[in-house]
């Protein structure tokens, strides 16, 4: 099954934010396979720009001419991992600095997600919007141990406490899945800045409307800072439709 791609994206800075620390790259590769991604930097002295960037930067390299399998995906955000914390453990600027990366990679019918951290993939298809992430945050881990519930997520002050972050430590566990795309639908990719300023039903309102893809992007954003755009807000889609 033959399947054709659109793909939008945005970064802002939100309205309290200095500086920009997500990066977002998104591709149609020449032979057609689509690579998106987003990375939430984190880190003193704008430390946390240099790790989102680097990650983007080496990660879209490294996707241009390798094949996709599960194992080489996992060894190059590991060994983009190491690169971070060797700099930073290297350059007393960059103590402290880390990123979340959220990738999604797309041949044909097949789409792989790679994540660490708390940036998110959605997936909107055939009326139905759901995540194919789980944030790796304290937050989860304590919902999956039953020592919180979802009631009090809005009240709890561990909300952004990472459990997994790219460059933090040598090495790192990244989770990898694999999903079909059927028919039409599309894929969201976001920094914490989206989804901590709008639940599900807001992302699917917004997604499911019939507008251009780049106007939805920049209607998620403007969202967000309506909201309040308390930290750097970043959004990819992907639309997909079968021939």
């Amino acid at each position: 099954m033959k399947f054709t791609f659109e793909l939008a994206g945005i970064s802002d800075t939100g309205k309290r934010r200095p500086n920009n620390e997500d990066r977002i790259a998104f591709e149609k590769l020449s032979d057609g396979r689509i690579i998106a991604m987003v990375a939430d930097g984190m880190g003193g002295h704008r430390a946390g720009e240099i790790a989102s960037q680097i990650t983007v930067s080496e990660l879209s390299q490294s996707l241009q001419d390798s094949d996709w399998d599960e194992t080489r995906l996992i060894s190059t955000i590991q060994r983009i991992n190491l690169s971070i914390y060797t700099q930073a453990e290297e350059n007393s600027d960059y103590q402290g600095m880390g990123t979340t990366l959220v990738l999604a990679c797309i041949e044909n019918s097949s789409l792989l997600v790679a994540h660490v951290g708390d940036s998110r993939c959605y997936q909107w298809q055939q009326g139905n919007f759901k995540p194919l992430t789980t944030d790796h945050s304290l937050i989860e881990e304590m919902l999956s141990q039953g020592l919180l519930e979802k009631e009090d997520l809005a009240k709890s002050m561990r909300k952004n406490l990472l459990t997994r972050a790219l460059g933090v430590r040598p090495a790192i566990d990244v989770t990898l899945a694999e999903f079909s795309l059927k028919g039409s639908g599309i894929i969201l990719l976001c920094s914490d800045g989206l989804s901590d300023m709008l639940n599900d039903a807001q992302l699917e309102k917004l997604i499911s409307d019939p507008i251009s893809l780049k106007v939805k992007c920049q209607n998620l954003i403007d969202a967000a800072n309506q909201a309040g755009g308390r930290d750097n807000i970043s959004a990819v889609l992907v639309s997909y439709n079968s021939n």
